[in-house]
This record gives structure tokens, sequence and C-alpha cells, in this order.
């Protein structure tokens, strides 16, 4: 056989397309870097490139418009989107919504056929490329998309978080019954999920993902399996996967860059490829070895592909175009094909290893797929070790490995047994959960546990084993809590954003008031007034009397810190010419303070600010032998008050429901998505460590406390609302300034997944689609507040 003859005479169909219209060029790069200059200048953190981005979109959708007139009502959006990136993914997903309304449906195919097979490629006798006449590259033509990617920041609804809440539950239960074969169950579990997926937008998000598992799930349970596409389907699907992230261009760069490094030195290099797949890796080395000092050696190139279904040589075609461009760069050249459906069918002998030569082996996302049982050969044992052991035999200059970073071959999974756990826990069955216990400290021991999901695990199954052995939340000092809390705020933007925003709605609410004063449900080492007593500071007509009421848990060693706290603010207002007047209240819990020893005078103007406090108000209070939660009465005495504002910022969750399956469930998605922000926004060690051991504390208490004792109630903002309005409480509008506050909070973090949003006056940030924190800010409602109630608030103050 010729070096370019195929060890089988098969090989895969190429197909081909159009290209897409190139965009218009860029500014040229001088011009580009004067306009971003003059951005940064006029104090705009925005690129010009984006502002052209924002630009040609709305151009199409101007177009769009006018050319659809009758589909633009339905173009509604609640959100509101605050950088240009944004506003690109915002008009994109109008431009969507008016190509897939319904009355141009009937224009879109519902099933696309797979493009047919290309043959124009040249007949070589002589399939060697020796150096000379030069030849075009011809790269496997594969149909392109012509319109753009879309990534849509969407706005996560409540209905929708509730559902995609249920949907994980019910993904994870029905994996539990399909292997403890218990598919009746499985069966009604994949309806009940059919029906959550029309709750939820199936287009983008956790939405997208449950779709199909949920297929996946359904096709296991009837018996269909996964339908065995094509080989040439796989390779356009494959190319286009290439085209669309940066995964398999990473892949190829990092192990051509290795092999490269590799072959210095030798004059005949051979490589065998493990997956071809139209040869997309191999023009780069074949450049890179045109330009190796000294020359190019002789570069073998053996590819591994499927066979072709209608008897061309696919392989043969690849290694053609392979040739044309290696003899238009002066690189000998020589290729051979080996078809075969599976790498473990391939013999060492059909590769020809010369003896001289300097050999690489690449395997990109291959080898996985030898860990299974050899069903050919009649055996449990995984085809890889044979694999491996001829590899080695070939003494290898280098193997370039490239695989996916999961576990996808475990017989269980922690997750699942996660969820199984809290299921059984549930329904009183704590035999099966110590049982899984055991199973899922197993199944840690696998996985890093010192960051990401790994980590987010350990402190979940930490939680249910305190529960189950009746251990609880270990209560810490406060002085602990305080110091964790510092750690959390310096980690990850949410305190600050939580202070910024409340601070700039209290400055407005205070405007034209000459006494104001400030209750704070948690002074936390008063990190937040430093900046609104410098704000104040700077207020047009001179700043007002400012009292600041700052109540914190009593000091266990006999300090009044409270006391110490204020002597260093009212330092820093003595250096500004803020008159300052501070009060501590030193309380265990926000239901033991009385309005009386708040002193509020009836001249002042009154904010109440409550950071992440009024949830630990939800619980049964036990103190008075009372099921009811305290939050009525303390919203009752602060409505007494009729403050100007009351800022309120909490956790955008629902850690509140009386079922605990749904309570974890909801504790689980929040806090990986939480974990997830501080691994990206906090390199710093210690800060990062103490945060996390803050945000572990709350999730050992949702997990592992009932009663009195679970203090970590967080609730949505659509239930505040409720509550807040039920209690005669009106909201109000967080202003513009609010939200550039937030905005230049997020540009001092280098990740880039934090963004604001507006909702009905109020604002959320969260982590890519997922709101985590909500602020937004209250009055009495006039119609509440009347003679009655302020003849209560003096007889409080004369108390």
């Amino acid at each position: 056989m010729g070096p370019f003859d195929t060890a089988a005479t098969s090989g895969s169909s190429s197909s081909s397309a159009g290209a897409g219209k190139p965009p218009p060029p860029p500014p040229p790069p001088h011009l580009q870097t004067e306009l971003d200059g003059l951005l940064v200048g006029a104090g705009y953190k925005v690129r010009n490139s984006d502002l052209r981005h924002v630009a040609q979109r709305l151009e199409r959708l101007e177009s769009a418009m006018v050319s659809s007139p009758s589909h633009v009502s339905h173009l509604a959006s609640d959100a509101v989107h605050y950088n240009p990136a944004d506003l690109v993914s915002w008009v994109d997903s109008l431009l969507s919504e008016l190509s897939h309304h319904p009355s141009s449906s009937s224009s879109c195919s519902s099933s696309r056929s797979l493009p047919g097979p290309s043959s124009d490629l040249p007949d070589l006798d002589d399939l060697i490329a020796s150096p000379g006449a030069t030849a075009p590259w011809l790269h496997p033509e594969m149909p392109r998309q012509h319109e753009p990617q879309q990534q849509l920041m969407t706005v996560v609804t409540a209905m929708e978080e509730d559902s995609g809440i249920r949907l994980v539950h019910a993904l994870m239960t029905c994996a539990d019954s399909v292997q403890r074969g218990d598919f009746q169950l499985a069966r009604t579990l994949i309806d009940q999920m059919n029906a959550l997926l029309t709750r939820v937008n199936t287009g983008c998000g956790i939405g997208k993902v449950a779709g199909y598992f949920v297929d996946a799930l359904s096709r296991r349970i009837l018996g269909v399996g996964s339908a065995h596409a094509p080989a040439h389907e796989n390779e356009i699907l494959y190319h286009h996967f290439y085209e669309a992230c940066p995964y398999l261009k990473f892949a190829h760069f990092t192990a051509n860059q290795a092999i490269l490094e590799a072959f210095e030195g030798h004059d005949c290099v051979h490589v065998i490829d493990f997956s071809l797949m139209h040869g997309l890796q191999w023009p780069a080395l074949i450049q890179a070895l045109a330009l190796r000092p000294g020359g190019p050696p002789l570069l073998r190139l053996t590819g591994i592909g499927p066979p072709s279904p209608d008897g061309r040589d696919t392989l043969r075609e690849i290694g053609l175009r392979l040739a044309e461009l290696a003899q238009s760069v002066n690189v000998r050249f020589a290729f051979r094909g080996v078809a075969a459906s599976r790498l473990e069918d391939v013999k060492p002998w059909m590769l020809q290893v010369g003896s001289n030569e300097a050999v690489a082996i690449n395997s990109i996302m291959q080898l996985h797929k030898l860990l299974g049982p050899d069903l050919a050969r009649n055996s449990q044992n995984s085809p890889i070790e044979a694999v491996l052991s001829w590899i080695q035999g070939f003494n290898p200059k280098i193997m370039t490995l490239v695989e996916q970073e999961a576990n996808h071959n475990q017989s269980g999974s922690w997750t699942v047994s996660l969820m199984t756990c809290a299921d059984s826990v549930q329904r009183g069955d704590f035999q099966l959960a110590r049982t899984l216990i055991d199973q899922m400290n197993a199944l840690l021991t696998r996985v890093n546990t010192g960051c990401g999901i790994g980590k987010v695990a350990g402190y979940f199954v930490d939680a249910l084993s305190r529960r189950i052995l009746g251990v609880g939340s270990a209560h810490a000092p406060a002085h602990e809590n305080e110091i964790l809390y510092h750690h959390f705020y310096e980690a990850c933007p949410y305190l600050k954003f939580a202070h910024f925003t409340a601070n700039q709605a209290i400055l407005e609410a205070f405007e034209g008031h000459d006494c104001v004063h400030v209750i704070d449900f948690s002074l936390m080492h008063g990190l937040q007034w430093p900046a609104l007593i410098q704000a104040l500071a700077l207020r047009p007509g001179g700043p007002p009397l400012l009292r600041l009421t700052g109540i914190g848990p009593p000091s266990p060693d006999g300090r009044d810190t409270l006391r110490e706290i204020g002597l260093r603010l009212a330092e820093l207002a003595q250096s500004v010419n803020v008159r300052f007047a501070f009060r501590g209240v030193a309380a265990s819990r926000l239901e033991d303070v009385k309005p009386w020893m708040l002193q509020v005078g009836s001249n002042e103007a009154v904010a109440i600010n409550s950071i992440m406090q009024l949830h630990k108000l939800l619980g049964p209070d036990l103190a008075r032998n009372s099921q009811n939660s305290p939050i009525e009465a303390v919203l009752s005495w602060i409505q007494g008050f009729n403050p100007k504002i009351m800022t309120l910022v909490e956790q955008e969750a629902n850690h509140n429901q009386l079922g605990f399956l749904d309570r974890f469930t909801e504790a689980l998605y929040y806090y990986s998505t939480m974990f997830d922000s501080l691994e990206a926004a906090c390199p710093i060690q210690p800060d990062k460590a103490l945060a996390e051991m803050y945000l572990q504390r709350e999730i050992c208490n949702i997990v592992c406390c009932e009663g009195a004792a679970r203090v970590e109630r967080h609730e949505p903002l659509t239930q505040w609302r409720d509550r807040l309005g039920q209690a005669g409480f009106r909201p109000l509008h967080l202003g513009s300034n609010a939200f550039k506050q937030a905005s230049m909070l997020l540009t001092l973090f280098s990740a880039e997944g934090y963004n604001v949003e507006e909702t009905e006056g109020c604002l959320t940030l969260g982590w890519h689609s997922r709101p985590l924190i909500a602020a937004s800010a209250w009055q009495a409602s006039p119609a509440i507040v009347g003679p009655e109630m302020e003849a209560n608030n003096d007889r409080n103050n004369n108390d």
C-alpha cells in the first residue's frame, strides 16, 4: 500500500455551504484608541466597539420593525440593562422575537436536513507532497449559520425560578427512581417535568438544559436509547461546535504547541490522530513546521476516522487537502487514513510506525470512549488498557490528551445522593439517610472539595449530617459572626451593593431636612456609614444634624463595642464638619428592641435601614410562646415612626418553605451560584476562606435547624412586596443615582459575571442570569399613618 492508502476503503462525507456576509470593518486602530480615550475621559466605562455593536443591532431592529409593524406590540420587557454588552443581547432578543413570531412561523422549517457530500477534489496519482509548485489549501467547507449567535441576559421571574427549582428536584428524583428500577414513578415524574417545562423559558438557561435531560430520561425509560447519528452528521455538528466556542480551538492550539516542541531537532516526525474530524487541527501545525529554524521535517500524519456510509474515501480527501497545503509551504508530507468505527478496533500494525520516526499520539476527547466494557470480546474489562499498552510500545515522544473535566463514569453521583438524602430526611427514613451520608463522604474523596461544586457539596453533606445526628447548627459568638461578615464584605460586591444602594436612597430621602435620624438594624462595625457621612458633608446648603442609632449584639467581654464604633464615626463626622450623635442599642435579637429605646424625635426625618435582617423575624416567637412570627410587631412600630424611608436588602431566595426538600433544593441552587461568583471575584485567599465560612453557617442553619432556631428564612422580593403591602407600606422607586452607585461598584471587581437589573423600582444584583440580592425602598402609606399613630409615637418618645 502507498503511504496515502487507507487501511479500509471507506471514509466520511464532507459538505459545503456558502460563507456569511462579513461584518463592516472597524475603525483604524489609532482612531479606535482615540475614541476609547475620549469615552474614558468623559467618565464612561465603555468601548467604542461596544457602541458600534449596539448601533448595528438597533439598525437591524428598526428594519425588522418597519417590515413587521403588526408584530411590534409583543416586544415587551420589564428588564433594564445598563451596559452595551447587555443592550446588544437585549436587542438581539427582540430581533429573535420578531423573527420567531407566530405570524412568521410558516416560513420556518421544523427540521433541517444536513447538507449532502461534496467530492470536488483532484484525483492525484502520487499523494506525496514535495516542495515546488504551490497549491491552495482547501478547507472542508461546512454549513454556517447566517444568524448571529445570541447570548441573552434573561430575567428570571418568580414563577420561572420556582419551576426551575422544581425541575431540578424532579430530575434528581427521576434519576434516583431509574437507578432503583421504579419506572412507574419515573414515568409519572417525566409527565410532571414536561408540564413544568411549559412554565419556564426552554430557549436558554435551566429550562433548555432540563429539556435535554428530560428527553434523555424519557428515551432511557422507553428503551429507545440514544439515536445513533451517521458519522458525517456528527462531523458537521463537531465543526459547528468548533466554530461556536473556544473549547476545541483551545485543545488544538495547546496540543499543537506541545507537539511542535517535542519534535524539535527531529527530521522525520509522525503524528497519529485518534479522530481526524476534517483535519481541522493540522493546518496550523503544518504552517508552524514550515517556519521551523533549519527547515521543516518530513511530516507523516495518520488520521483515524469512521468509515463513510456512501463508499467514498473521505479520509483520503482530507489527506489531499492537507497535502496541497503542505506543498504550498514546502513541507514534505505523507498521509495515511485508517477507517475504524471504534478506536479499540485499530491494531498497531495499521499505523505503520517507522523505527526512525519521532512519534506523537494526539487524542482530543477520545480516550474516555474506551472506558466501558469491551462487549465485542465478551469482556467486562474496558479496552483502555490494551490501547494504552500499544501506545506505550511505540515509545512516542509525546502523547497529547484533551478530555472533558467531568466525572460522568460513576455508578452514582453525589448530586443524586444529596437529593435522595434530603428526600429521606423529609420522609423520616433516617437509616437510609445515614447510608447516603456515608456514600456521599466516599464520593467527596474523589472530587476537588477545594473549589466549585465539590466544596458546595461538602457543606451540604456536613449540614445534612448535623441534622440527622441531631447536632444542629453551632451557635457562634456574635463577635465571630461580625468578623466573618467583614470578610464577606471584602470578598465580593453583595454587601457593598447593599450599602451603596441604601445610602443613595437615604440621601435622596433626607433632601431638605436639617435633622435626620438613621436607625440601623445591624450596625456590624458601622461599615455602611462613613460613605453617608461624607456624602452629607457635601450636600448643597450644608450638612444636617445626623443622629445614628445602631443596634447590635451585647459584647461577651463586657466592652461597649457599639460605643467604640460610634466614637470612630463621630471622629470622621467631626473631620468633615457634620454634626453627629450616636446611640447604641444592645440586643441579641431584633424583636427584643422596643420603640422607646430608639428615642425618635418628632422633628426628625427618620430612615430605617435593614440589611439582611428582617428575614430573621419570620420564624415563630417562642419567647412569647407564640407560633406567630415577630415580623408583624416590628413592622407595626416601624410604621408608627412614619419614616421618610425604609431601605430593605434581602437575599433573593426562598429558604422559608415548609417542605424540607423544596427548601433544600432551593438552597443548593442558590449557594452553588453564590460560591461560583465568589470563586470568580475573590483571588485573595484569607478573605475568600472566611467569606465561605460566613456562607457555610447560613447553609448549616437552613438545613440543620427548625423552629425558632432556624433564623435564615430568606424570601424573594415578590413575597416581601406582598408582606409589606399588607402591613401598610408602599414602595419607593430607587432612583437613577442608586443604580449609578451599584454600577460603579461593579467596576471595582474583575469578574464579569455580575449584573445589576431594575424591576419595578427595585434593584437586584446577580451572577449571570441568577439574581442573588434584592434592594428595595419603602414608606408607610399615608392612609395608614394618621394622627393616632403620631400620637403613639410621641408617647413612646416621652416614656
